[in-house]
């Protein structure tokens, strides 16, 4: 767990548990030998990724960008994925009925696997007082899912919260809460975004998927998880301008433990540095 101050802002950078997957999967057309020196895999090839998600407090509201997938219950997933959740809200010093605001990058299973809760009769939203912020596009897909999609989407992550009436749907980048601009970067999935959030001409970026590690920082280190990686590429070409050499802050969800930090271009290579 790390704390951060910005402006006005409370930040806290927590992990919500960890998950292993394939490391080829996770890095692409990078070669093994290649991406293994910075991040070494195991003997079934699969690398340690954590699930780490962003609290920011802004004194009279709190707002979490992804859940994890604390609500899992499927027992085979939790085995291939070798999930191992933990519940932070003890340590958060914020109770999950605090929770005024989640924002769902997108709906793959260890993004919004905690978004619901099984009461021991059916799923409910696990953060009953929250308005939950999702893509439109994303929305369309997770519930209508091709045969490749369909195993990342486990609806009852998330149809309990159209059942419940707790969903906003965006199109287009959009202020949702104050200084916090929930912004289109497709690729990974079409409805896929990330998190900007600002203050007093400053920025910082939530990248979730369009960058899951710090390792990823190079710009055609794209996973073959992305549906359509060619857009993942364009999207990175438009967003990276934008943090690049400008000592902004960025936060990334799947390093083993919480990470974030800078990004700067040296002899053609993005160089990321803390």
């Amino acid at each position: 767990m790390k704390k951060y101050n910005f402006d006005n802002l409370s930040l806290t950078h927590f992990s919500s548990g960890t998950l292993s997957l394939d490391g080829g999967a996770m890095f692409g057309v990078v070669p093994k030998n290649l991406w293994s020196k910075v991040y070494p895999c195991d003997k079934q090839n699969r690398i340690k990724l954590g699930m780490n998600l962003l609290l920011i407090q802004n004194g009279n509201e709190n707002i979490l960008i992804d859940t994890g997938c604390l609500g899992i219950r499927n027992e085979k997933l939790k085995k291939i994925y070798n999930i191992k959740n933990k519940n932070p809200f003890q340590e958060l010093g914020v109770s999950e009925d605090e929770i005024d605001h989640v924002v769902l990058t997108h709906l793959h299973f260890d993004h919004a696997g905690g978004a619901t809760i099984f009461n021991g009769k059916k799923w409910v939203p696990r953060f009953k007082n929250a308005t939950y912020w999702i893509d439109k596009t994303e929305w369309k897909r997770a519930t209508s899912p091709n045969e490749r999609e369909k195993a990342s989407y486990y609806p009852e992550t998330f149809m309990p919260l159209l059942e419940e009436g707790k969903i906003q749907l965006i199109s287009g980048d959009k202020e949702i809460i104050k200084n916090i601009f929930f912004i289109n970067a497709p690729g990974h999935t079409p409805g896929h975004r990330i998190v900007k959030i600002t203050s007093r001409q400053k920025e910082i970026y939530y990248l979730a998927d369009l960058v899951p590690t710090a390792k990823h920082l190079p710009i055609a280190w794209i996973m073959s998880y992305d549906l359509e990686p060619l857009k993942t590429l364009e999207t990175r070409k438009k967003i990276y301008p934008k943090f690049i050499n400008k000592n902004v802050r960025l936060f990334f969800e799947h390093d083993e433990e919480p990470t974030s930090g800078f990004a700067k271009e040296e002899n053609k290579k993005i160089i990321f540095y803390k």
